[in-house]
């Protein structure tokens, strides 16, 4: 059992039953469906006589199934049985599906027993599918080698229900992992049918294990541990929760794979011909490594009790993957794990799945008061086309409801009436401006000859996001580091305001101008930009820098806790760049009717000018 003699464990066992009436097809059939969704591939229809024949050497035919001799029995009957044959359905580098139709002595396209395994090689999500189990030797009828799907269910095909198969309790044997390795099967190394892990030494010793459906629910598995033990030098032996002294890796298969000639059903008395099973590469038995599986099996034997045996001469470790709703992902995957969501669905991506998040879009409303529970970035205006703008096509322009346009203790998102103008916001075309005329809340189009520090003044800047961001010194790869990004600013008489997310309200302006002003640890500059904003929320595309500065050059006016933060830039400050509270709570409402439409007359008059000079240059 010695590593550099590549240790190998027990053979693929695929489940033993006895005959069972099938079930409701419909059952089978969910079963199915929550084993794709968990391991990504599914089962397929598939013919047992494309598979590769298990290859049976000095079998005695004089002497018919289960009696006869061999090198290399299946290791889980103990029995020669010729003609069974192995298929990989799927092997990808995430998953793989394998059936196992055993012969039985029956004949040509016909089996005795046929199983599938279903394994997630990346979480360890396993699924196992059984057949009726019939027998030549009582005269039954055998099944038939074209399978249909177990998604089918079993009115398509004499599959065990996925609860009859659970009570199978096929993890006695399959305790280390889902595919024992054995001489029987590890035969096949190459081809389209080679046994997933067959030339890999350390295969089942440290991949994720667990098992899918409620059925299976209660199955776990254990690791046996002894220190200095040669057996588990290059892979584990197992034992898991449903073990008798007669099944499993470490309480069965490593005692015959080490034991004397003849402690093993119908293999051939060991010679070159036909060696022993472990270590690999060893002819006759050795008792030093017979004590070794021993040890292993002794331990074994401890696994029910409380709390497991932890010492050097004894360790038991579960390692089954845990999953606690039962949605075929491990907890450690799952961004719900107390509640089924198999989708995984997370609206804010704040690692919280939706159907445990009291707040789906994260906007401070939660989400049985919010007016649009699984979507912050509702439309508040229209855009209309600025100065030389390819398109004159209009727009909606959408805003974050994480704020408090009318300031009455009340966020947008739970507001019915965002502006306090009597309109409600359903019926509102510009829900967050006095007012319910559409022209009240134009926004100018952002146009690559336009200047966005121009274009958002007096508070269109709901289109944009101003990101604080630190320029390296020297420069690196990654010449400019995120600091923070401001959802929520306008621009109006020549300075920057800022005003905090609700969340932060209590101490924001403080730590706004806390991060605008604190020195960095290295040399560099901090700098202002302001970035489009793509559909989903998320910076787009950089279109304006508005302040490069050295933060010892900042200069602190008051740092109290008022409504905003009011940055002045340096050209406008005398030198060094402002920052200090402020009072005002937004950009400053236009009170006219001239006011309130004054970004599509300035639009208008810009197109205005701009055709008068094309006239005039050509008349001239």
């Amino acid at each position: 059992m010695r590593c550099a003699a590549k240790a190998v464990s027990c053979g693929l066992v695929v489940l033993v039953a006895a005959l069972a009436e099938p079930a409701a097809a419909g059952q089978l059939q969910s079963y199915a469906q929550q084993c794709d969704a968990a391991i990504g591939v599914t089962v397929p229809d598939f013919n047992c006589d494309n598979g590769t024949e298990v290859p049976i050497a000095h079998y005695n035919v004089a002497a018919p199934y289960p009696t006869a001799n061999c090198d290399e029995p299946n290791r889980l009957n103990q029995a020669c049985d010729p003609g069974s044959r192995f298929t990989v359905l799927t092997n990808t580098p995430n998953a793989y599906v394998v059936a196992h139709c055993r012969k039985k002595g029956y004949g040509p396209s016909q089996y005795g027993d046929i199983a599938v395994i279903q394994h997630s090689k990346k979480t360890g999500a396993t699924c196992f599918y059984q057949s009726q189990v019939v027998s030549s030797e009582h005269g039954e009828p055998p099944l038939d080698g074209h399978v249909k799907a177990p998604s089918k269910g079993t009115g398509a095909w004499p599959w065990m229900d996925a609860s009859v198969a659970a009570a199978v309790r096929c993890v006695q044997c399959h305790d280390n992992g889902p595919i024992i390795r054995s001489p029987y099967l590890a035969q096949l190394k190459t081809g389209p049918n080679a046994l997933p892990g067959a030339t890999d030494i350390s295969f089942n010793s440290t991949q994720p294990y667990f098992f899918i459906g409620n059925d299976f629910a209660s199955w776990k598995v254990y690791r046996v541990e002894v220190s200095g033990n040669l057996c588990i030098s290059c892979h584990r032996l197992g034992v898991s929760n449903l073990s008798s002294g007669i099944r499993g890796t470490a309480l069965d298969f490593a005692i015959r794979a080490t034991g004397p000639s003849g402690s093993e059903a119908h293999k051939n008395p060991y010679s070159n011909d036909s060696p022993i099973w472990m270590p690999p590469n060893h002819v006759f038995f050795d008792q030093a490594n017979a004590n070794s599986a021993k040890q292993i099996h002794d331990c074994a034997l401890r696994v029910a009790e409380n709390p497991l045996p932890s010492a050097p001469t004894c360790r038991i470790v579960e390692y089954t993957r845990p999953d606690t709703d039962r949605d075929g992902l491990p907890d450690d995957l799952d961004n719900c794990p107390s509640v089924s969501n198999t989708d995984q669905s997370d609206i804010d991506f704040d690692a919280q799945g939706d159907v445990c998040d009291d707040d789906d879009d994260n906007d401070g409303c939660k989400d049985v008061e919010d007016q649009h529970p699984r979507d912050w970035n509702v439309r508040v205006g229209t855009y209309t086309a600025g100065p030389m703008c390819t398109s004159k096509d209009p727009g909606p322009v959408f805003g974050s409801e994480a704020v408090d346009t009318d300031h009455d203790g009340l966020l947008n998102c739970k507001d019915p009436d965002d502006d306090n103008d009597g309109f409600l916001d359903d019926a509102d075309q510009c829900s967050t401006k006095p007012g319910s005329d559409p022209a009240s809340c134009l926004f100018i189009r952002d146009c690559p000859a336009q200047v966005p520090w121009d274009v958002c003044r007096g508070g269109g800047c709901v289109e944009f996001l101003l990101k604080l961001l630190w320029a390296v010194d020297p420069p690196s790869a990654n010449q400019l580091i995120d600091i923070v990004t401001f959802e929520n600013f306008w621009i109006q008489d020549g300075a920057i305001f800022i005003a905090p997310p609700a969340d932060r309200q209590a101490t924001g302006v403080r730590d706004i101008i806390q991060q605008l002003s604190t020195a960095q640890t290295q040399s560099g500059k901090l700098r202002l930009e302001i970035w489009s904003r793509s559909s989903s929320g998320a910076p787009q595309e950089r279109r304006t820098i508005v302040a490069e500065y050295d933060p010892n050059q900042v200069i602190l006016g008051e740092s109290l806790n008022m409504a905003s933060v009011r940055i002045v830039p340096a050209q406008a400050a005398g030198g060094g760049l402002l920052i200090e509270s402020s009072a005002q709570t937004g950009p400053t409402r236009q009170s006219s009717v001239l006011g309130q439409y004054s970004p599509y007359l300035l639009a208008l008059l810009a197109l205005l000018v701009v055709g008068f000079l094309a006239l005039r240059a050509i008349r001239g």
